[in-house]
């Protein structure tokens, strides 16, 4: 699935292509994608590709993707934080790590706002998994369970 997602991704967007296609060159494997399209209330659409992606030495980063016809066309990359979490190893923090972060405090007030974004990115995509992969596999199982007891 996530092949196919990429395969989507890349054929639509040349300029994230490239950049896949740099990081691959690099080392980098894909370990996730999420995209997501908005309407706006202007008419356009924007359209928000996210890729994660693991390096050789076990390095992870997130490629950001935003695009909107005539409008945007951006393009980031930000190292994730390389928190290891014992219980799955595709969670990236742990409940722990979310109830001890510290931020960095700018001088006027306030938090830096790309470290705050930096982590939340982090929290985001172990959700997205959470969502996606451990409620429907926890769902999977409970029915096996059920049948297993019927029978």
């Amino acid at each position: 699935m996530i092949q196919e997602m990429l395969d989507l991704a890349t054929g639509t967007y040349p300029k994230l292509a490239k950049a896949y296609e740099k990081k691959r060159g690099q080392g980098f494997s894909a370990t996730s994608v999420y995209t997501q399209s908005v309407a706006v209330e202007t008419g356009d659409v924007i359209s928000v590709v996210e890729l994660t992606m693991a390096g050789p030495a076990g390095e992870l980063i997130l490629l950001t993707y935003s695009y909107s016809k005539g409008v945007l066309d951006i393009l980031l990359e930000r190292e994730l934080p390389g928190v290891q979490q014992k219980g799955d190893t595709n969670l990236l923090i742990s409940g722990r790590d979310i109830q001890d972060k510290e931020f960095k405090r700018k001088l006027v007030r306030g938090y830096d706002p790309a470290d705050v974004d930096a982590f939340l990115d982090v929290i985001f995509k172990d959700y997205s998994y959470i969502e996606n992969v451990l409620i429907k596999e926890n769902k999977i199982l409970k029915e096996d369970v059920g049948k297993l007891r019927r029978k």
